[in-house]
């Protein structure tokens, strides 16, 4: 079976030039009932670019950073039903086999990698990746060395 086609930029990140805001736009906001964090968020100016596939995402990534917002934005859409990333979590199993959890935090030229591709096997539950789909891994890998981002697709 095919696991849908998962849009991780249904909600796309907009980037902006910003400023901060006057001391009377944060009393405004706070006048007008805004919320303590939001009333000394920045003020946009211009959109600069709409982050909104995965090769925009690796550019942003690498030439100015944007981690957390780009991050914030995938994990928004991630949560969307219509991104179908639940229906397609709900076709893989519940838990993570310990040595796909070993693999995937402390990567090692130790690890048996026949046994994490059975363990992968086993956790895909004969499931495929549709075609397409584009995967990250922004994470640290090669015992905690930080390498970038990388996709796969």
């Amino acid at each position: 079976m095919t696991l849908p086609l998962i849009n991780q930029f249904l909600i796309p990140y907009e980037f902006y030039n910003t400023r901060q805001p006057t001391d009377a736009e944060v009393m405004d906001r706070v006048a007008n009932g805004c919320h303590s964090v939001l009333c000394v968020q920045d003020v946009k100016l211009n959109l600069i670019d709409i982050i909104d596939t995965p090769n925009k995402a690796a550019e942003y990534l690498f030439k100015i950073g944007l981690r957390n917002q780009i991050t914030g934005s995938i994990e928004n859409s991630l949560n969307d039903e219509r991104s179908s990333y639940k229906s397609a979590r709900r076709m893989m199993c519940s838990t993570t086999p310990s040595i796909l959890s070993s693999y995937q935090n402390i990567y090692s030229h130790t690890l048996n990698m026949t046994e994490v591709d059975a363990a992968i096997a086993i956790a895909s539950q004969g499931n495929f990746l549709s075609n397409g789909q584009i995967l990250f891994h922004g994470g640290g890998l090669l015992n905690h060395h930080q390498v970038g981002l990388s996709t796969s697709h």
